[in-house]
Order: C-alpha cells, then sequence, then structure tokens
C-alpha cells in the first residue's frame, strides 16, 4: 500500500476504495508488516494508525 506511505488525502480515499474492493482477499496484517518500516523511515507513524482505522472500518 504505497498510497498509505505517501499520505496525501486522495490517498486514503484510493486506500478505502482498495480495502472496500479487495475486502478478506487482502492480506492485512502483510500490508501493516510491510508499511511499519517504511512509516518508521519516513517518522509518520499516523500512517499505520489510519491504515488501522480503514481496516476497522471496513471489518470483513
Amino acid at each position: 500500500m504505497l498510497k498509505a506511505f505517501a499520505n496525501h488525502p486522495q490517498d486514503l480515499q484510493d486506500m478505502e476504495g482498495v480495502i472496500t474492493r479487495q475486502g478478506a482477499r487482502l492480506n492485512r496484517s502483510l500490508v501493516a508488516e510491510e508499511l511499519t518500516p517504511l512509516a518508521e523511515l519516513k517518522e509518520e507513524p499516523e500512517v499505520l494508525d489510519q491504515l488501522q482505522a480503514l481496516f476497522e472500518k471496513h471489518n470483513g
């Protein structure tokens, strides 16, 4: 989810669309695992919080 890494307002909408369309097919743990070091490198941990909020919103 490079959209999460970019962290622009439009990217959040795009991420939500991907999560909605992919549903249970999306490997959420892998996405979070891959994004964590990028968020740390960028020093923007809120990226992970935003992603988690979207996952919770679209639980399924």
